[in-house]
């Protein structure tokens, strides 16, 4: 047994041997029970804390330290943990490489073949093709995080007692599939249907009440329990569980766009505004109109001249579910929102369109709820008490014609592609992490000082200071954001095609160009397999005095 010397209540026992073990193990009983600072123990419940104190001492310091590290990597990266079948210290491997596959995103460019009309991607990887006028195709995509190398089937499903779906949402946590289909007269309305997975697109044991009117143009957002969509100008907000409409506003305009911050709260993009509305989903409600302001709070946008002919801004969530997978070793939390992406457009008369994006964090909506909550600042938060420290603006290059830019979130980050109709210029991806911590640790690392930027090998930007964005004759004042991110852009070759849509998952990004093909770009080494990676370098996030005391918790 090796040497350990611990101080005790009595004093201190040096150089244990198999004898001493039954006192040793009582005094360390006693001492481990006496130490408040040892939350953990409190958190057992009633599970017997003798057994608890056997289990420490035939555990070794070393492995306690792996795992505390992996949930400090977790913790920075914004993920959770997944399959419990890959070791920890090797789910700190693959998920360091994760992270730097992101810093240096080098393409693989496999075509996959076509898409159809209507298809749904979901950020883990799952997506779901309308492939007749009543029959859905899901497939897992290729990730070399899971070690899949090519897209698999994973079921067809033809939905009984529909004959022409338009439009459909696919949760596999939940096991669930939304559909909406036509109906003939009028040409505007249409049915929706809570249907499962898992029993081949019947209808979903826990759904309540029967079939309920939409608009099957109109996409369907899902949080939980709750079911969000735009009908006419007006939000509807049901509980597919119980049946009942929990939230309905109509508007004088239709709606910019509409998210979940979480089962509590809506938000709701307006003309000049972002509104935020509470939720309750077990309270039946009545039909609402905007202008009694029952919204929480409403966060204004920065502040435009008066002879701005259009303004519109869109709001982009995470198209988020996990499904269990035995290979995945980690996943995005599901019950937390981290991050929105808000997508500006602005035209002046007949001048040329300008598109403006904003990184919205969840934790600047929460803070402005918090304040107005607590009386500190009025219900209507202006742009300068919310945007300069809670967001960060940019402005999208833009040509004489239209430009296309799609965005796409994935827990801390956004992807937004740029591509102009001019074929001189390239594609352009951008990758945007705004998880403060990982990125103040990166910039720290690469000696980055804060309130500067600094560009790596023309690949890598840390912004950890304010920026300045002037819009000559649109904006009034001058717009200065600061919220850190570190931006990784790509640009994608003409042979490719031109883009239109792109979808950012766990380890790849998603495109689809003109003439529905299916193009997965794969992050790292060309898509290579983890064991083909070497070994990472060990993270230096436990502080010493940790190490010390799994050392003396464990006995070594």
């Amino acid at each position: 047994m090796p040497t350990l010397t611990i101080q005790l209540p009595d004093g201190i026992i040096s150089q244990p041997t198999l004898d001493e073990f039954r006192e040793r193990y009582a005094a360390l009983q006693q001492a481990i029970l006496q130490q408040r600072t040892i939350k953990a123990l409190e958190q057992l419940g009633e599970f017997p804390r003798n057994l608890w104190i056997k289990i420490l001492l035939h555990i070794s310091w070393r492995d306690l330290m792996a795992f505390r590290q992996y949930k400090i990597e977790l913790g920075h990266a914004g993920l959770i943990d997944g399959s419990p079948e890959a070791p920890r210290r090797r789910r700190l491997e693959v998920l360091h490489k994760l992270q730097r596959s992101w810093r240096t995103p080098s393409f693989s460019i496999p075509v996959y073949g076509y898409l159809q009309h209507t298809y749904s991607v979901l950020s883990c990887g799952i997506m779901a093709q309308l492939v007749a006028a009543d029959t859905i195709e899901l497939s897992l995509l290729p990730s070399s995080l899971r070690g899949q190398l090519k897209p698999l089937l994973w079921k067809t499903i033809t939905v009984p007692n529909v004959s022409n779906i338009m439009c459909f949402y696919v949760d596999p946590a939940q096991d669930l599939l939304v559909i909406q289909d036509s109906m003939s007269e009028p040409t505007y309305h249409g049915r929706t249907h809570l249907r499962s997975l898992e029993m081949n697109g019947n209808k979903h044991p826990l759904a309540r009440g029967s079939p309920f009117l939409g608009a099957p143009s109109r996409s369907v957002i899902v949080q939980g329990a709750l079911l969000g969509f735009p009908y006419l100008c007006g939000m509807h907000v049901l509980n597919w569980r119980t049946g009942n409409a929990v939230w309905r506003m109509q508007f004088d305009v239709a709606v910019d766009g509409c998210a979940f911050l979480d089962e509590g709260f809506l938000l709701v993009s307006e003309t000049d505004r972002l509104c935020v509305y509470r939720l309750n989903p077990h309270a039946p409600c009545d039909w609402q109109y905007a202008d009694r302001g029952s919204y929480v709070c409403s966060m204004h946008y920065p502040v435009l001249y008066d002879d701005i002919t259009f303004r519109r801004t869109l709001i982009d969530q995470e198209a988020r579910s996990y499904r269990s997978q035995d290979n995945a070793p980690f996943h995005a939390d599901p019950a937390v929102r981290n991050l929105f992406s808000l997508t500006m457009y602005v035209q002046k008369y007949s001048q040329a369109e300008h598109i403006f994006h904003i990184l919205l964090p969840a934790t600047t909506i929460y803070k402005c709820i918090r304040r107005v909550i607590s009386r500190k600042v009025a219900r209507d938060v202006a742009w300068e008490n919310w945007g300069p420290m809670g967001t960060r603006m940019f402005e999208q290059p833009t040509g004489p014609s239209k430009t296309f830019v799609s965005s796409s979130v994935l827990a801390s980050q956004c992807l937004t592609t740029c591509r102009a109709r001019e074929k001189e210029r390239p594609h352009l991806i951008s990758i945007y992490e705004t998880n403060p911590m990982l990125v103040t640790r990166e910039a720290r690392k690469h000696r980055v000082r804060e309130g500067k930027s600094k560009m790596i090998a023309q690949k890598i930007l840390y912004d950890l200071g304010p920026s300045n964005l002037t819009a000559e004759y649109l904006f009034k004042d001058v717009i200065t954001t600061s919220w850190p991110y570190r931006l990784v852009q790509v640009e994608v070759p003409h042979a490719v095609g031109d883009i239109v849509r792109t979808v950012l998952l766990e380890d790849s990004v998603l495109v689809q160009v003109i003439g529905n093909r299916q193009v997965h770009h794969t992050l790292g080494r060309g898509g290579a397999p983890i064991e083909d990676t070497p070994p990472c370098p060990r993270a230096l996030s436990v502080r010493p005095e940790e190490i010390d005391w799994l050392r003396k918790l464990t006995g070594e």
